[in-house]
């Protein structure tokens, strides 16, 4: 029997759920390179799929951020196109410009994603992670432009 376009189609569209659902459960499990797999046929089918976009640089992002990190930039950029207010999204992009030691960009993104959503765990935690290095760093700088007053810092934190 002769398969019609509809029904072509229709098999199209159900292997795409399928493949989400399957990638959703490598997720779970940890198996990032299946779920990256199930993920970029998803979207092969369905560019505009935001879910399975931010999956996707979830993936990339617990894989190996610092090789994936340009790749979860771009990711995450096509996500906030679509929908601005993408909090998760947004915490991704930090994450990523983190991961490529651009720590002043990445807790704009950190900030950013609190406004839109101040219960953002993640993005709280980054922020206050990132405020503390920029303080340590602060006072790093500060420490060796002053010999003696690096030598006090040290003795009284001890």
């Amino acid at each position: 029997a002769a398969v019609s376009g509809i029904e072509l189609k229709f098999r199209a569209i159900l292997d795409t759920v399928q493949d989400g659902h399957k990638a959703e459960i490598a997720f779970r499990r940890k198996d990032y390179a299946e779920a990256e797999k199930l993920l970029r046929r998803v979207i092969a089918t369905n560019p505009d799929d935001t879910a399975a976009l931010t999956m996707l640089a979830q993936c990339l992002l617990e894989s190996n951020p610092q090789v994936n990190s340009d790749e979860v930039q771009q990711i995450c950029a096509q996500i906030m196109q679509a929908t601005e207010d993408n909090d998760r999204a947004i915490v991704m992009m930090g994450l990523a410009l983190k991961a490529k030691s651009d720590p002043v960009r990445a807790r704009q993104c950190f900030k950013r994603a609190l406004e839109i959503n101040p219960n953002n765990v993640e993005a709280s935690r980054e922020l206050r992670l990132a405020e503390a290095r920029l303080l340590q760093r602060k006072e790093e700088r500060a420490a060796q432009q002053s010999p003696i007053a690096g030598f006090f810092n040290k003795l009284l934190k001890k």
